[in-house]
């Protein structure tokens, strides 16, 4: 008998062959069908012992974006996230009562019989055997919201079109696409397509945030721009 994780997985696996171009591993639904990103669908697993949260988002890995990020500032940042939660309304193939959290148990009734939750938690959880139809919901809204986001038709039209614009499905929700490490990501594709001035406009105290700015890192991109300049002068492209 294996555990939830490797069940789980293996549903997943199957899932994913459903949808021409996409794969699973590592706990996200996959594309690499474009050269410049990879598309994800990352299922934000986190497994206990019998159960794991479900709480699914859009992870695009641009590879350009990623490795100046990381040559900057020393860890890894996909270069653009949107998580179901935040836009629940805009979900079409996922319960209602799902879109912004759920729990998948290894066995729902032993739960409900050892310590049962309350009525509200009940609604959030679903048995392990309940989960490929909403696994296949995940990666329909997954694929939906991709193409509703993103600007795939050139790498230049994604990297000129980020942060994606969208309104929160609460108002006690932030749009948070130029905060905090987003904000810094956003510095990075703007820098990528020639437009230097953002980042100097988005580090002025006149650019107002919610969450405070990533300076530090805001001026590491800043020293290294008359650089960036040259290289894409040279080239039209910063490679």
């Amino acid at each position: 008998m294996g555990s939830l994780k490797n069940k789980l997985y293996e549903i997943c696996s199957d899932v994913a062959s459903e949808y021409p171009g996409w794969d699973f591993s590592s706990g996200e639904f996959k594309n690499k069908s474009l050269k410049h990103s990879t598309l994800a669908i990352n299922l934000g697993f986190g497994f206990a012992l019998n159960n794991t949260p479900l709480q699914p988002a859009i992870f695009i890995y641009h590879k350009r974006s990623m490795a100046l990020f990381k040559k900057l500032n020393g860890y890894d940042q996909p270069t653009s996230i949107v998580r179901f939660q935040s836009v629940p309304h805009l979900l079409k193939h996922m319960p209602e009562n799902l879109r912004r959290i759920c729990w998948i148990l290894a066995d729902k009734n032993l739960q409900m019989n050892v310590a049962p939750p309350s009525e509200g938690a009940q609604k959030a959880m679903i048995d392990i055997t309940e989960s490929r139809p909403i696994l296949r919901a995940v990666v329909a809204d997954g694929i939906a919201l991709i193409e509703k986001l993103y600007h795939l038709d050139s790498e230049e039209s994604f990297l000129r079109n980020l942060p994606p614009k969208y309104t929160p499905g609460s108002d006690k929700v932030p749009y948070d696409e130029f905060e905090r490490s987003k904000g810094v990501m956003v510095c990075i594709a703007r820098a990528l397509t020639g437009d230097f001035d953002f980042t100097y406009n988005y580090r002025d105290d006149s650019y107002s945030t919610v969450f405070p700015k990533r300076i530090k890192e805001i001026d590491s991109l800043l020293e290294i721009i008359p650089e960036l300049k040259i290289q894409y002068d040279k080239a039209n492209n910063i490679a």
